[in-house]
């Protein structure tokens, strides 16, 4: 029962009534996952050749990626007297595209390495791949010298690779303020997706392939520095009762609390030591690279050295995908919460296999944690 001594409030905007939105100092993650009792998902998979649809008489499938990728990678296994012909590059020798859809979720990719093996009483065939990204790189893309005569920022640059090219470009990288790069200081060799990958790989960043579409997201390493993750928003948080196993095993690195990073002949020089420390393990060589022409620059990949330094664990954990309780698909770089433990998605894997008379989908994810004196 309400006290007598309880106020009610009836708040209306104008004449109609209205929500009334209270910030409470909490956010609720993008995808927070509800605890409960059992999972129920009904696993379906399906692999068709592009763009007649054909399917492809697959046994099992599994696509992958990591921060350190690209593009997706595709593995097929497949069965029947008709797979080999259907898996074939085309008359002019171009792969065929594909796309896969496991429990509702998407891929397209590109077949560029079928393998027939026949023996007594046994026909596999198998096939790998990688997401349509690859198109932007040898042997399908030519390599081209490309240099800017006039200052732009890393965000209009990366732009201009993928410009003209069917792709888009989600820049999450340093735009506040803009990492800019003086006339003259960009000169590189290489494909969209070679110049794309130098570009972000200067402040440490990652390139995410979008598995089915045509995008691309150049996002930090580190979406919050570790020892700000007690405090910053979650991603995604996963119940322990929707986990099939988890294992943590120890992931050390040198204990750095200071480095030093330095353009070349129009970059800036940086020297930062984290706060709260007495800056008296400096990292032992200086990280040098052409692109940091700015402090800004500096600072986000001296940042991301910093946060990747001193103790940790890496995190594996195998779940579901979609169900009941429609558990996403967790790509890397996300934070992600589960049983208490916070860490950065590193990789991301996806299994499809006949398990008896049904299908096993399992996801695969593998998360750093650091744990420095923060905790």
């Amino acid at each position: 029962p309400i006290p007598p001594t309880v106020m009610r409030l009836n708040l209306r905007y104008g004449r109609e009534a209205a929500p009334l939105v209270l910030n409470l100092g909490y956010t609720r993650p993008a995808w927070d996952v509800t605890d409960r009792r059992y999972f129920g998902v009904f696993n379906t998979c399906s692999v068709v050749r592009l763009p007649d649809r054909t399917e492809l008489p697959v046994t099992a499938v599994s696509v992958e990626t990591d921060c350190d990728s690209w593009a997706w990678s595709v593995s097929l296994s497949l069965a029947g007297p008709d797979a080999w012909a259907l898996c074939q590059p085309d008359s002019n020798g171009y792969p065929k595209e594909i796309e896969i859809n496991i429990n509702g979720h998407l891929w397209t990719g590109i077949l560029d390495d079928p393998q027939l093996t026949r023996g007594f009483n046994s026909h596999r065939i198998s096939a790998k791949g990688t997401s349509r990204s690859a198109w932007l790189t040898t042997p399908w893309t030519a390599s081209e010298t490309v240099e800017q005569l006039a200052p732009r920022t890393a965000q209009q640059i990366a732009d201009s690779i993928v410009n003209n090219s069917g792709w888009s470009l989600d820049w999450q990288l340093p735009t506040d303020p803009q990492w800019l790069l003086p006339a003259g200081s960009y000169l590189r060799t290489g494909t969209p997706i070679d110049r794309l990958v130098g570009l972000v790989a200067a402040v440490k960043g990652c390139l995410y392939s979008d598995p089915a579409g045509f995008a691309f997201t150049a996002y930090p390493r580190y979406p919050a520095l570790p020892w700000n993750w007690p405090a910053s928003q979650v991603d995604v948080v996963l119940p322990e009762s929707a986990l099939l196993s988890w294992n943590q095993t120890s992931h050390d690195r040198p204990s750095v609390n200071r480095v030093y990073v330095s353009g070349t002949t129009t970059g800036a020089l940086l020297q930062l030591t984290r706060s709260g420390t007495a800056g008296d393990k400096c990292a032992s060589d200086p990280i040098v690279d052409s692109l940091l022409t700015d402090s800004y620059a500096a600072r986000a990949r001296a940042e991301a050295e910093l946060a990747s330094a001193g103790p940790g664990y890496e995190v594996s954990v195998e779940t579901i995908l979609g169900g009941t309780a429609n558990i996403p698909l967790v790509r890397p770089g996300l934070l992600c919460e589960f049983a208490g433990i916070r860490g950065v998605v590193r990789s991301t894997s996806i299994g499809v296999s006949r398990n008896g008379g049904g299908l096993a989908v399992r996801q695969g994810l593998k998360l750093e944690r650091r744990t420095g004196p923060w905790r």
